[in-house]
């Protein structure tokens, strides 16, 4: 029950005095509860977090930009699941220079870049039976993501707060 994707769509330019490929992944995981529709066989309980579903690995380099993804079962350890995605990542991304585990000061991107892709409604809940599904949406969701940041170029500017005359 477990698939991968190399590489989910192209990355943008990097950034003035940064190299176009990662040299360092930073990895997390996230459980996402099954909906009412999706049937028992599919779907399996993650007792820590209590959650029946599935669990998704994302590896992010270190602006934030989607590696690779792995999804399984809910009921997969972290520990098991975090291997097979970071086997992915170094297929995927030959040219991560970073050898070994190490606790990385900009870890909490990964946990930006989950609240970025489950603001698409879809990732929200599983109604999915198959795992390649919220695989191929977290790609989708990711690349929408870049694509919104490449065309917008600058941060979002908040709507002024409106004002109302009564005359």
């Amino acid at each position: 029950m477990s698939s991968w994707s190399p590489r989910c769509g192209s990355r943008p330019g990097p950034p003035r005095g940064r190299e176009p490929e990662p040299s360092a992944a930073v990895i997390d995981s996230q459980s996402v509860k099954g909906g009412d529709t999706v049937g028992t066989g599919s779907r399996r309980y993650d007792a820590g977090k209590k959650a029946n579903g599935w669990k998704g690995f994302i590896v992010t380099d270190t602006l934030g930009l989607l590696v690779t993804v792995w999804v399984l079962a809910a009921s997969w350890q972290d520990r098991d699941g975090a291997k097979s995605a970071l086997v992915a990542t170094s297929l995927a991304a030959p040219s991560m220079r970073q050898k070994g585990f190490a606790v990385h000061p900009r870890r909490w991107v990964v946990e930006r870049t989950f609240a970025w892709l489950t603001a698409h409604r879809r990732l929200a809940r599983d109604y999915e039976r198959i795992p390649e599904v919220p695989e191929a949406i977290i790609c989708l969701a990711a690349i929408a993501g870049m694509d919104r940041r490449i065309t917008r170029g600058t941060p979002v500017r908040r709507q002024a707060p409106r004002t109302f005359t009564w005359s």
